[in-house]
C-alpha cells in the first residue's frame, strides 16, 4: 500500500464520506489495501473534515456577528 493510495481516500472523504468507505471496502476486498490502512484513511479523513467544517462555522458565525448585514439580523 502507498501512502498515495491512503491519501487519496482520505482526501475524497472530503468530497463523500460514504462513496470513499465503500471504496476502501472494495480495495480491501481486492486485496489492494490493508484493514488498518482502509479503516485509518477513512477515520482520518472524516475526522480532519469534522474539524475543519467546525472551524469554519466557529470563525464564521464570530465574524458574522460583528459584521455586516447578519449582524443586523441577528
Amino acid at each position: 500500500m502507498t501512502f498515495a493510495l491512503w491519501f487519496s481516500l482520505a482526501a475524497s472523504t472530503f468530497a463523500s464520506e460514504d462513496l470513499a468507505c465503500v471504496a476502501a471496502g472494495a480495495l480491501l476486498q481486492q486485496g489492494a489495501l490493508s484493514p488498518l490502512a482502509a479503516l485509518s484513511s477513512c477515520a482520518a479523513g472524516i475526522f480532519v473534515g469534522d474539524i475543519g467544517l467546525w472551524v469554519l462555522g466557529r470563525v464564521g458565525s464570530r465574524a458574522s456577528r460583528t459584521r455586516g448585514w447578519v449582524a443586523r439580523l441577528v
